[in-house]
């Protein structure tokens, strides 16, 4: 194995996949409540050379068994809140908590507040998921026309000035799972803080990400030049040995 090959293919894998990363952040910077991803890297592993054919010896050094491994991690900190002016838009002010929905895989969570009624009554999200109460059930309307809806500060849900239910509220360590949404053992929240009228924005900085993925391909293309004079120097040696 040449090593110094190797190594220039491990930070070309790990380079990729920082861009596919910072290249999602990006397609979603406009996406209610989105959370980026990040990168980071484990400290390589070492191995002291101390025992040999089975016995102890003087160590003569340490030697890398590897490049960092890429380790992939949301950004958990708040987006910006934006004012809509619609009292039907919620934003979460804890960076961990979510709203609980009911989706076709189960409950689900998400920090999208863009909450309407659909035409059977229910609360859903803007992807059509109906919204639960503090009792893990969808909230529903009595279906009277002209009702007005609100919500106060701490998740209550009133109809005409009569309160429905309570936004089931979670908060803890939760996983993405696509869609926007998260899932996770998360339990309800004791003090949730909600910004009636406003959404949050993504936490993405696509100036950041940019800068970012410059710097990224020019390491993506060191480490394809790393390659190339790894392999010339290879050939070189062959040719060397061959005509001995």
């Amino acid at each position: 194995m040449n090593r110094g090959i190797s190594a220039a293919a491990e930070g070309m894998r790990a380079n990729q996949l920082m861009l596919d990363v910072l290249s999602n952040n990006i397609a979603n910077q406009s996406t209610v409540g989105f959370k980026a991803d990040g990168i980071a890297f484990r400290e390589t592993l070492e191995s002291r050379l101390s025992v040999r054919n089975g016995r102890f010896e003087r160590p003569i050094g340490e030697a890398s068994l590897g490049g960092a491994k890429p380790v992939q991690f949301t950004i958990d900190s708040v987006g910006p809140i934006v004012a809509t002016g619609n009292p039907m838009d919620l934003a979460l002010r804890n960076a961990d908590q979510y709203f609980a929905v009911s989706t076709p895989q189960g409950i689900r969570y998400t920090r999208d507040g863009g909450i309407r009624p659909n035409t059977q009554g229910v609360l859903v999200t803007r992807d059509g998921y109906p919204v639960l109460d503090a009792s893990g059930s969808p909230i529903t309307l009595t279906g009277a026309s002209g009702v007005k809806i609100e919500f106060t500060p701490n998740g209550a849900v009133l109809e005409n000035g009569v309160e429905i239910g309570l936004l089931d509220i979670r908060e803890g360590d939760a996983t993405k799972v696509g869609s926007n949404l998260w899932a996770g053992n998360l339990s309800q929240a004791t003090t949730p803080s909600i910004e009636v009228g406003a959404l949050e924005s993504s936490n993405v900085s696509v100036l950041e990400a940019l800068v970012q993925m410059i710097s990224i391909m020019r390491q993506f293309e060191s480490a394809q030049k790393a390659i190339h004079s790894q392999d010339e120097m290879t050939g070189q040696l062959i040719q060397s040995l061959a005509t001995r």
